[in-house]
């Protein structure tokens, strides 16, 4: 009997794309980096949101950041306060806006992360005005 080893790449993936392709695209596509800041986000409406699972964007996730959303839409780049968080969010900013419109969340304290938003602040994230 052969075993099929199955070994999972995060740098391959995006942590919710699944749910999120599904909902309406009249809200952005917001990139967070971690599952706890994901469902946090989704838990309060922010239904159009995925995760890196880490501070760098692959290639494989680009791609399919580009094959879920257009031109005419909003991506909202909100990954956490600290240094890996601000040097990811600058090279993802960079590399999307070559095809889309994006805003980089800046927080306004050291260390926080999206998980850590209130209700108001997710809601203000998904509609593109924190």
């Amino acid at each position: 009997m052969s075993l099929t080893r199955v070994v999972f790449q995060a740098n391959q993936e995006l942590f919710n794309i699944d749910r999120a392709i599904k909902e309406p695209s009249d809200s952005p596509l917001v990139i967070v980096e971690g599952f706890f800041g994901c469902m946090k986000l989704w838990q309060h409406g922010c239904r159009r949101v995925v995760a890196l699972m880490g501070s760098s964007m692959s290639l494989p996730q680009e791609e399919s950041i580009r094959n879920h959303t257009d031109t005419q839409r909003l991506i909202v780049v909100a990954l956490d306060e600290d240094e890996a968080g601000r040097a990811g969010r600058e090279d993802i900013a960079v590399r999307l806006s070559r095809f889309a419109f994006v805003k980089v969340q800046v927080f306004a304290m050291e260390g926080q992360q999206p998980e850590n938003l209130t209700p108001e602040q997710i809601g203000q994230l998904k509609a593109g005005v924190l």
